[in-house]
């Protein structure tokens, strides 16, 4: 039997089967509001993670629920409000363990510069740097003897703590695709992508060499997870860099095409009409 088994474990393809669950996963996943024409979804893990708390650590479960709410999803609203005003729509926000990811949809129309790239990815961070200010100072406004000042307080440090990590130069922060539009000043795309891509690693290690030494797991789970997704950001530009310049390729190639279909009816044409021209007007000019 346990030779079996073994065999079975041996023979199972990983890949396709840890792929079918998490797209089986996908159907518990939760839409949970609608606001300026976008879906905000809680993703499956999260629900999980809420279930969890709520029964091991119910005292957390409040910091939790303020976490997400007051800090990822106006942050993330902060991204989909910039680019709608560049005209890119966003089709949904999801929210995962470790923050959320505005799906913004790509537009042939809106050519995406340097500028409207910085702009995006700040807008983000601004908001929760806005937050984390309104927060602290309602915590001070409202004074120490109340006890809304926990609260205020907690939510103006989660969210300057939010401002501070997404502005880490490392893909997906928002930081690192800072530093990838201001690097295309000086190089192409793909190029920019590599440089923060190996800025991404040198801060993914710094990080994780600090959460060694102080014996903390969660930081040294969440560099592995920035350096995971950093390295499929940079694949993802490697084929999207592919796939326009065949793009690009195969449109000058029809261009090129259609010249010489264009250009050989215009060499037709003057021939004909030189022909014609010679057939009426040569016996004369033969005669003169």
């Amino acid at each position: 039997m346990l030779s079996r088994l073994k065999e079975n474990l041996t023979n199972f393809d990983w890949n396709k089967g840890i792929k079918s669950f998490f797209e089986k996963a996908r159907w518990f996943n939760m839409d949970i509001t609608t606001a300026f024409g976008i879906q905000t979804t809680v993703h499956w893990s999260v629900t999980l993670i809420f279930l969890l708390m709520l029964f091991l650590a119910p005292s957390q479960f409040i910091p939790l629920i303020v976490f997400f709410f007051l800090t990822v999803v106006p942050h993330e609203y902060g991204h989909a409000i910039a680019a709608k005003w560049y005209g890119l729509e966003t089709k949904r926000i999801v929210l995962y363990p470790i923050g959320g990811v505005a799906f913004i949809m790509p537009n042939m129309k809106v050519k995406m510069e340097r500028w409207t790239e910085i702009v995006i990815a700040s807008a983000g961070p601004a908001v929760s740097l806005a937050l984390g200010i309104l927060g602290l100072g309602m915590s001070w406004f409202t004074g120490v003897s109340t006890t809304n000042l926990n609260v205020w307080a907690y939510i103006g440090v989660i969210n300057l703590v939010m401002f501070v990590f997404n502005m880490m130069p490392a893909f997906p922060m928002d930081g690192g695709r800072i530093l990838r539009a201001a690097l295309t000043f000086w190089w192409d795309k793909l190029t920019s992508t590599r440089y923060a891509y190996y800025t991404s690693i040198g801060f993914c290690v710094l990080f994780s060499v600090i959460g060694l030494l102080l014996g903390n797991v969660g930081l040294i789970l969440t560099m592995a997870v920035v350096h995971y997704l950093s390295r499929m950001e940079l694949q993802q530009t490697i084929q999207m860099e592919n796939y326009l310049a065949q793009e690009k390729l195969a449109k000058q190639k029809v261009e090129d095409q259609l010249k010489e279909i264009h250009k050989l009816p215009e060499e037709n044409v003057g021939k004909t009409e030189k022909s014609k021209f010679s057939q009426i007007f040569g016996k004369y000019f033969q005669r003169a």
